[in-house]
Formats: C-alpha cells, sequence, structure tokens
C-alpha cells in the first residue's frame, strides 16, 4: 500500500544534514523574535481582493525560497523569514527577515513585488511569527513539536511548490537566536 499524501511522498533533493540543536530537544531552534529586520509591508484591502489569503502568502515565500536556491551568490545564505500583520491597525500583512543583507532585499523585491507594496524597510520585526528557515539551500518549516523532525514534499494538496521541507519546532528566547548547527 502507497502513501498518496504529497507531503510525505518523493524524495528530498537535500537530506538533512546531522545536526545538533540549541534547546537540548531535537529539531528545535532558539528564536529571538523580537530582533529588527528588513520588511516588506503588503496592506490587507488590495491582497484580499486578489484572494491572496495564507496560501499565497505561503506559496510566494516557498516559491522565493526555492528560486534562492537556484542563485550562484546567495543560495549559501542563513535567515529566518518572519510574517504576519503589522502596523497600528494591523492593516498590513508585513514579511520580513532578520539579516540587513542589501542582496537578499533586492532578490525578495524581485520575488515578491506587487503595485503597491511598500518596502523593503528596517523596522522590529516581534510581531512577526517564522513560518520558515531558510539554511544554505535547506528550507525548515516551523510547525509544532508533533512534526519536527519529519522532512516532506510540498505538494498539491498544499502549497504545491514541490520543494522538500525539513521540518522543525522553535522556542522563543530572550538572548540571541540558535539554530541547528552541523555535527
Amino acid at each position: 500500500m502507497t502513501d498518496d499524501n504529497p507531503r510525505k511522498t518523493g524524495s528530498p533533493e537535500l537530506p538533512e544534514p546531522s545536526r545538533e540543536f540549541p534547546s537540548g530537544q531535537d529539531h528545535v531552534d532558539q528564536i529571538n523574535l523580537s530582533d529588527d529586520g528588513r520588511v516588506f509591508l503588503f496592506p490587507w484591502e488590495p491582497l484580499d481582493g486578489e484572494g491572496f489569503g495564507t496560501y499565497g502568502l505561503h506559496r510566494m515565500i516557498l516559491l522565493s525560497l526555492g528560486k534562492l536556491r537556484q542563485d550562484e551568490k546567495l543560495r549559501d545564505r542563513a535567515f529566518t523569514v518572519q510574517a504576519g500583520d503589522h502596523g497600528p491597525t494591523l492593516s498590513h500583512l508585513a514579511i520580513g527577515y532578520a539579516p540587513r543583507d542589501l542582496d537578499l532585499a533586492r532578490f525578495f523585491l524581485k520575488h515578491w513585488k506587487k503595485p503597491y507594496m511598500d518596502g523593503p524597510c528596517h523596522t522590529d520585526v516581534s510581531s512577526l511569527q517564522p513560518p520558515y528557515r531558510y539554511d544554505h539551500g535547506h528550507i525548515i518549516e516551523y510547525s509544532d513539536d508533533r512534526e519536527a523532525g519529519t522532512v516532506h514534499v510540498d505538494g498539491e494538496d498544499y502549497y504545491g511548490t514541490g520543494l522538500t521541507l525539513h521540518v522543525r519546532g522553535y522556542e522563543e528566547t530572550d538572548g540571541k537566536s540558535k539554530y541547528g548547527k552541523l555535527v
């Protein structure tokens, strides 16, 4: 009997290397969510008019991370993507990342471009949550601890990108962010 769930099938392009995790828990990173970062802002009203929603957000982020792996100049970066409602009335969707890397800003500007988009601007990203991490060609999906340590292919039943996602959990920390390191 085969498993037809697209999240569980397929062979990963990049197997997850052995890592040591700072939390002491397998597949759990420690992330300081109060760091500043570069943020792109999208007003919700036109996004809603396009039917963008959560599906569009995740698909757009994942497709851009997949393209980043193909960029010889940028593919060896490591950063966490953060997203969520932003602004005093939460009227905008914000997508950001912690490093102040201008080359990454130009890359995302090209791949996330919408006519009503604002940014990138440097700002506080503490109201945002980390759905993904890009780590030297590996794409990490942050999920609950039950799925941490699994690997799946993002199939048509989800965002349809065909990308291999390595699932981890995370816990908030007041100190410096720490991610699984190669062992």
